[in-house]
């Protein structure tokens, strides 16, 4: 069965905060043990990433970002938009969205939870900042994805129970 939800986790665990999506991830798959979600980390949003969205009805990606932004977790819808700078190497999630789209007929919501932080150092350790910004991250998620779950066809909007 493919899955219906996929969460992916952004970052490097050596680059201190920028390691908040994986940590939210590795979070996640001790609590949302379902065939029907799966679960990845990757150090930054790639081509292949949009492959691996295609049969998705929803995916969420966590990323770690300045705290100057906003603090906490915060969420937003993901729209398919070109990279400003067309680098293959790295694009931007919406640019990925726009490729799963284009190439693998991606017709999911997509959305980003974007994790505050504030150290971004070569270290291994999480800011207090961050830690309690992925707890939060790490709630919201598995509210959302339950309620997601309980229906038979989900109906994926980011202003229902998300935030």
């Amino acid at each position: 069965m493919d899955s219906q939800i996929l969460i992916i986790g952004v970052g490097n665990s050596l680059r201190g905060d920028d390691g908040a999506g994986p940590a939210v991830v590795k979070a996640l798959s001790k609590t949302l043990v379902d065939p029907r979600v799966r679960l990845m980390t990757i150090h930054q949003p790639l081509p292949e990433l949009a492959e691996v969205m295609q049969a998705a009805h929803a995916v969420i990606l966590v990323d770690a970002h300045a705290a100057e932004y906003s603090r906490g977790a915060a969420w937003r819808p993901m729209e398919p938009a070109p990279s400003e700078v067309m680098n293959m190497h790295c694009l931007t999630p919406e640019a990925v969205v726009q490729l799963a789209r284009m190439l693998f007929g991606f017709t999911g919501a997509a959305y980003a939870c974007e994790i505050a932080g504030e150290r971004f150092e070569l270290e291994e350790s999480l800011s207090p900042l961050a830690q309690q910004a992925i707890a939060e991250a790490i709630h919201q998620i598995t509210t959302q994805v339950r309620a997601w779950l309980d229906k038979s066809e989900p109906t994926l909007d980011a202003r229902s129970t998300v935030g």
